[in-house]
């Protein structure tokens, strides 16, 4: 090939799609920030969660060990723990990426609400000098506790197996566009010799 413009035309036809290509490197960089960002706060969401629920567990521990010195603090504390709970599985409907995560969340923010009861159960009973039947309610909220810790668990690990299919679909697409670029670029070298 010697004619001047097929060549001016095909590094004309390069250029541009060297241009066009970094475009969509540029977005697909873009994504893949927005994606590790999202990531990032969906799992300190989601440990933040957890750490509320484990304080509401230990929370519960001083009820059936010192229930006379159950002050206001302590109990708006506890409420304050469960409504944390509450609001952030609110949050993390949105923006979970997992397949069930809004059931898992609705199932979370529901255990949330039954636990609420729950509690104001066991503190009307304890106040009223009834430990055991306090100790029984405390131990039924005990299970609710368990149960948003094994659905905490699970979601982050479903959350987490969700962004990592995510991300290789992005460095998938990395990887296609530069095996595309490879092979175009090699096909106009041998058209230009």
């Amino acid at each position: 090939m010697r004619s001047r413009r097929i060549r001016f035309a095909l590094l004309g036809f390069f250029i541009l799609v060297a241009f066009a290509t970094s475009l969509f490197a540029w977005n697909v960089y873009g994504r893949y920030g927005a994606l590790v960002a999202a990531q990032s706060d969906v799992q300190s969401r989601l440990e933040a969660t957890s750490a509320a629920v484990d304080d509401i567990g230990s929370a519960q521990q001083a009820y059936v060990i010192a229930p006379a010195e159950l002050d206001r603090e302590w109990l708006g504390r506890m409420s304050a723990l469960i409504q944390t709970v509450h609001d952030e599985a609110a949050a993390l409907i949105p923006m979970s990426r997992s397949p069930g995560a809004e059931d898992a969340l609705q199932t979370i923010a529901d255990s949330a609400a039954a636990l609420t009861r729950v509690d104001a159960r066991a503190r009307q009973v304890l106040r009223s000098g009834r430990s055991t039947v306090g100790s029984d309610l405390v131990a039924e909220s005990r299970d609710i506790v368990d149960s948003i810790l094994v659905e905490l668990r699970n979601l982050r690990f479903a959350e987490t197996a969700s962004f990592e299919a995510a991300r290789a679909a992005t460095l998938q697409r990395v990887w296609m566009l530069f095996g595309g670029i490879v092979g175009l670029l090699g096909a106009g070298l041998v058209l230009f010799v």
